[in-house]
């Protein structure tokens, strides 16, 4: 048996997802439509943080960070259980809930970088800085956010699947998941690289055309939300695919 990690044998598994569970992934991604724009809608009602000491401002996005990350931690356990452990819409949401705190665990450890680039970007600003400067800094530290973070991923990224199919321990997830990964990991690098370009160029067209229609970015709230919880639902699609491939390729092992 070919024990090779196959992209193409990856992008076959999230098609027979797609193919098995479509109606069900799309009551799911209404859902988180839906709650992204009122969570973005009440997070956005906040008081402006503009003139609010900078510790104050970071602690404060950084929470609102989490909390989008909570619930897309939640939505990503309902497709992960739907998908993978073959449950139904409704059951799906229900062992979502159980399995929240491991799949929360695993995502803030791959987002963490992310979520702290945002922080030390303010936090090493100089006063004087000019607007380009600044754009300049946030961007140089979210790039290396991203690289550590897509390294993160590739070895331990299939942790949250496994806390959903094998173990909900978060210790023994995240030890699977360093086994499935091994020998195998720049082939995940790329896969989630390719994912984020993709999603950087889906963001492109929407300011694009929202350019177009001489609307500011930050127009309409809602079409960002919907942005963010659809190619949110794509990347549990594509994280549940690759542990998919990942079991195909070594089948005879189990967890500890």
């Amino acid at each position: 048996m070919d024990d090779r990690f196959s992209i193409a044998g990856m992008f076959g598994a999230l098609g027979r997802m797609l193919k098995a569970h479509g109606v069900g992934i799309l009551a799911i991604a209404v859902v988180y439509v839906l709650a992204r724009a009122v969570l973005d809608l009440a997070l956005g009602r906040l008081p402006n943080l503009d003139d609010a000491p900078v510790a104050y401002a970071i602690a404060a996005d950084t929470a609102g960070s989490l909390i989008r990350l909570a619930l897309g931690s939640l939505v990503g356990g309902a497709l992960l259980h739907l998908v993978l452990a073959q449950r139904s819409v409704s059951s799906a949401a229900s062992a979502a809930l159980s399995s929240f705190p491991a799949i929360y665990l695993m995502a803030a450890i791959i987002s963490l970088p992310a979520i702290a680039s945002t922080g030390l970007a303010a936090m090493i600003q100089a006063p004087d800085a000019t607007l380009k400067d600044m754009a300049m800094t946030s961007l140089l530290l979210g790039l290396a956010a991203e690289v550590v973070g897509l390294a993160i991923y590739a070895f331990i990224g299939p942790a949250a699947a496994i806390a959903v199919t094998e173990t909900r321990s978060p210790r023994q997830a995240l030890g699977r998941a360093l086994q499935l990964t091994k020998g195998r990991r720049w082939p995940l690098f790329w896969i989630q690289l390719g994912l984020v370009v993709f999603i950087i160029i889906l963001h492109a067209i929407r300011a694009a055309l929202l350019a177009l229609m001489m609307k500011p970015i930050g127009f309409h709230p809602t079409i960002t939300s919907t942005m963010h919880a659809l190619t949110g639902v794509l990347s549990w699609l594509v994280l549940a695919a690759i542990y998919r491939e990942l079991r195909r390729a070594r089948p005879g092992e189990t967890a500890a």
